[in-house]
């Protein structure tokens, strides 16, 4: 069983730089190679170390070709930095982490309170814009009955083209499908609506009709309100 102590040796290193480490989105063979390196240099006092691309491979489990695509990408965009004048190549980790070129994965600190301790977690924080939900709503299914899952925007649009009536006929005809044959074959519940009505000749219901007011403009109305007549001039 293992059993690490500080006194067997340690690795001295800035928690900035391992929180640049962190967020700085390496796959796993830079990742690797990036450790390695402040292993051979910081774990014994050093600033750099002459580490041979055979040496790459016997620490780090990763092919030959892999490790140097590594090595580059790392050189390139400043994580690492290295003297190629010497017959073997000689390497030092960047401690100027804001001239590294990477992708940044963006951490804050998220405090849960306990009866006990307060627990400090890193998190990634997703930045959520009012286009993004909007669209994420417009994705997002919702089930009618036990398996029939339709957005938002499908079902207002089966109810505009054929009424409540025929679509929640519909909803239970795919539905009852689905639970006969114990799993779902359709990837859109919509479009197998829409094909079976198809099929069957179904007419579609004059549910939104057009008027003038009195100033001559043209009007939508539904039976099915005023938000449904909306919802159709949005998506038609």
């Amino acid at each position: 069983m293992a059993s690490p102590q500080l006194q067997n040796g340690y690795t001295k290193i800035a928690n900035e730089i391992l929180e640049a480490l962190i967020c700085a989105n390496f796959n796993g063979t830079e990742f690797a190679v990036v450790v390695m390196i402040i292993r051979k240099t910081y774990g014994f006092n050093k600033k750099s170390d002459k580490i041979s691309i055979s040496q790459f491979e016997k620490n780090i489990g990763s092919s030959r070709p892999a490790i140097c695509k590594a090595l580059k990408k790392l050189v390139v965009n400043k994580t690492l930095l290295v003297n190629k004048s010497l017959l073997v190549s000689e390497y030092s980790l960047n401690k100027d982490h804001n001239e590294w070129l990477v992708n940044k994965t963006l951490l804050v600190n998220k405090t849960s309170v306990t009866s006990k301790q307060n627990d400090i977690l890193l998190v990634n924080k997703t930045i959520h814009t009012k286009e993004t939900i909007q669209k994420k709503r417009k994705k997002e299914k919702h089930t009618h009955l036990e398996f029939v899952k339709l957005a938002q925007p499908e079902h207002d649009k089966l109810l505009v083209k054929f009424g409540a009536e025929i679509t929640q006929e519909y909803i239970l005809r795919v539905n009852d499908y689905i639970g006969q044959k114990g799993k779902d074959p359709y990837e859109s519940h919509y479009f197998t609506i829409l094909n079976w009505t198809r099929r069957d000749g179904v007419s579609k219901t004059d549910t939104i009709q057009r008027d003038f007011n009195s100033m001559g403009v043209v009007q939508f109305t539904s039976k099915y309100g005023e938000e449904t007549a909306q919802k159709y001039l949005f998506n038609n």
